[in-house]
């Protein structure tokens, strides 16, 4: 009777939270952008809030008016707020900022992961390397109405400097040179031999698979009624450790590389150690992070353009033709030695134990005898007999007289 209340208890569960599940879905699927946020969450837009943002969509576009040094104005952003713009999104993500070679005087964009947000260029100075960010939907782009506990209802004691320096932009504009500029060719997924070289060692999953391993040993010396619900245990564990060692990983796991062109430069001081001028390598403004046995192959990139693949953190993850992590993976497999270890070493203990088990010492005999195979032997006198060596398993054809 325990047992079918159990049951039902857990059916009532899995279907409440099917239930959640749905309703959460369903609530993001009007804001189709959030799937890429997982931990994100949803409030409401005040009324203050909506007079903020559309106050600052109407200086925007008048911005947008003002010739460019070129006398040419800028090409226009629609933002227009609509009926999802109700809804803030709310979450913690890290900003990701390019340049591009353009008249604008705001010649930023900016990213969450894939994801491209309008950010009012007079927050960018707010910008760390975790971001409180809320936003809203818009008829193109997302916007972001709060960045960092600064919000858009700042926007009026904001806008009057803001408006000044965009002034003093198009009286006098500075161009670096176009080398200096990044170019965002593409944001990809990483790759699975990439995902590899930051994949857990698997010290959980050969443990799991030792636990199993010890499951079905106990079944062979524990009473019949409890056999059944070992090897049930010992199987859901064998599953479970061989899933996570190799299973594909999913497409949340995997990180997502920003595929970039520039001129990537080194940046630095004489007398420097070779892991200090290995780290002050930029592309632009992005400070790259390389791994630390490309040092003596990365110089050839320097003061060239050049294709690089980052992650969000800086991480090089491939540069030019030759330097890939990818290919490394893939030509030069990675050998787990931690996981495999603790898989042999609870592996031989199985097999002691199964040697060195009392109860167990006959079938493991039996078993010995099978593969070195039976034997038959004829006896009509004890010596004979001795001399044999009559091992477990053999056939005996005695014969004699007594």
């Amino acid at each position: 009777m325990s047992t079918i209340l159990i049951f039902i208890a857990a059916l009532l569960a899995c279907s409440l939270l099917a239930i959640w599940r749905f309703r959460v879905k369903s609530r993001r699927g009007s804001l189709p952008w959030i799937s890429a946020f997982q931990d994100a969450q949803t409030r409401k837009l005040l009324p203050e809030e909506r007079s903020a943002v559309e106050n600052y969509l109407d200086n925007l576009s008048q911005i947008q008016q003002v010739p460019g040094p070129t006398g040419a104005s800028a090409a226009p952003i629609s933002l227009t707020l609509n009926a999802e713009s109700n809804s803030v999104v709310i979450l913690t993500h890290s900003i990701t900022r390019y340049g591009i070679t353009t008249d604008d005087p705001n010649k930023w964009r900016y990213y969450l992961d894939s994801v491209e947000v309008h950010l009012p260029p007079f927050w960018e100075q707010y910008i760390n390397d975790e971001n409180n960010v809320e936003l809203i939907l818009t008829d193109t782009l997302p916007l972001v109405i709060s960045l960092n506990g600064h919000t858009l209802q700042e926007y009026m004691q904001e806008s009057r400097g803001y408006a000044l320096q965009n002034t003093a932009s198009t009286q006098a504009s500075i161009r670096g040179e176009e080398s200096e500029q990044i170019e965002l060719l593409n944001i990809r997924q990483e790759t699975h031999e990439e995902y590899a070289l930051s994949r857990p060692a698997g010290l959980r999953e050969a443990l799991l698979i030792v636990a199993s391993f010890l499951l079905f040993f106990f079944c062979l010396i524990t009473p019949d009624v409890f056999v059944p619900w070992m090897i049930g245990g010992a199987i859901l564990l064998l599953a479970a450790g061989l899933w996570g060692l190799f299973a594909p990983p999913s497409k949340s796991a995997l990180r997502e590389i920003h595929c970039l062109r520039g001129t990537p430069r080194r940046w630095g001081l004489f007398g420097e150690n070779n892991q200090e001028q290995i780290n002050n390598i930029s592309l632009g403004i992005i400070d790259l992070i390389y791994p630390a046995h490309w040092q003596p192959y990365i110089t050839q990139d320097l003061g060239q353009q050049t294709d690089i693949d980052i992650y969000l953190d800086r991480h090089v993850a491939r540069q030019g033709r030759f330097l890939s992590l990818h290919d490394e993976v893939k030509n030069f497999p990675l050998q787990h030695w931690l996981r495999s270890t603790v898989i042999a070493i609870g592996s031989l203990l199985v097999l002691f134990m199964l040697l060195f088990w009392i109860p167990l010492d006959m079938p493991i005999k039996f078993t010995l005898s099978w593969m070195k195979g039976a034997q038959t032997i004829e006896a009509t006198t004890v010596k004979q007999l001795e001399k044999a060596g009559v091992r477990v398993g053999d056939t005996l054809h005695l014969s004699g007289k007594g």
